[in-house]
């Protein structure tokens, strides 16, 4: 599929980790500066009263579809979020709004340090999705793919959406051995069946370098995913490198 109708795709919801519209106008931002492929940014808000800076962030108000799997918690507890909702990706609904669109879905809490240009043009399957490296592992294969980092072409891998039935399939992905919410009914639908961005494209987590990440990021990093309880904005990240990053983005673009 043609790259000419890119959609960057991110959600927020009111759970437990205090987002809000500016994390997607900061997020944009960065997909601003470091995409130069032509591309529009979705922010898919169930939050009323959250106002997007418009310049950079298209405001899809959350579908009552999505909405509805928004109920279903995380069988991790309820310190983890809860993002079955973005399972709405793969309906029949979604497919008919971004047409004939190749789409990036990724987390608010993402940070964008360099070029991501390869992150598309290189990869064209229908489906490519993010094994995280070091992580997800079970007894030595690295069978799972991350929920918060992926490419699709619009309407592909409808059975992703179709075949969840709520709690039981949240039972049948975990007794399958898969952790997580939507990436645990992604892995166990999706992984065979999907080609994965390669482990050496400059996507990190913060735990990949975790003994160093108030220091510098990795040299021939790109994107950084701040997983768990440890965001980009905190504010022990003052005086470090996420902080001068974030606060160089916003100095560039402000008015």
């Amino acid at each position: 599929m043609s790259n000419n109708n890119l959609k960057i795709v991110t959600w927020l919801w009111n759970g437990n980790r205090g987002y809000r519209a500016w994390h997607a106008d900061l997020l944009a931002k960065m997909f601003k500066k470091y995409l130069t492929i032509p591309h529009e940014f979705i922010c898919v808000n169930s939050m009323r009263g959250q106002k997007f800076d418009e310049r950079y962030v298209t405001e899809l108000v959350m579908p009552d579809a999505a909405k509805e799997l928004g109920r279903y918690p995380s069988p991790e507890g309820e310190r983890f979020p809860d993002c079955y909702r973005r399972l709405w990706m793969f309906s029949d609904e979604a497919a008919e709004y971004f047409g004939n669109s190749r789409i990036m879905l990724i987390d608010l809490d993402a940070v964008l340090v360099g070029n991501i240009d390869h992150l598309i043009t290189d990869y064209t399957a229908p489906f490519v999705g993010w094994r995280p490296l070091g992580a997800f592992e079970r007894g030595g294969i690295r069978n799972r793919i991350g929920g918060g980092l992926y490419l699709m072409d619009s309407g592909v891998h409808r059975e992703v959406y179709h075949d969840f039935t709520g709690y039981g399939s949240m039972v049948e992905a975990r007794e399958a051995g898969y952790r997580g919410s939507d990436q645990a009914w992604l892995s166990y639908k999706l992984f065979d069946k999907i080609e994965i961005f390669d482990d050496d494209v400059g996507i990190y987590r913060t735990n990949d370098f975790r003994d160093e990440r108030h220091k510098d990021f990795p040299k021939d990093a790109c994107l950084i995913h701040f997983n768990g309880g440890y965001k980009p904005w905190a504010r022990e990240n003052r005086g470090h490198w996420v902080d001068f990053h974030l606060s160089a983005i916003q100095k560039e673009f402000s008015e």
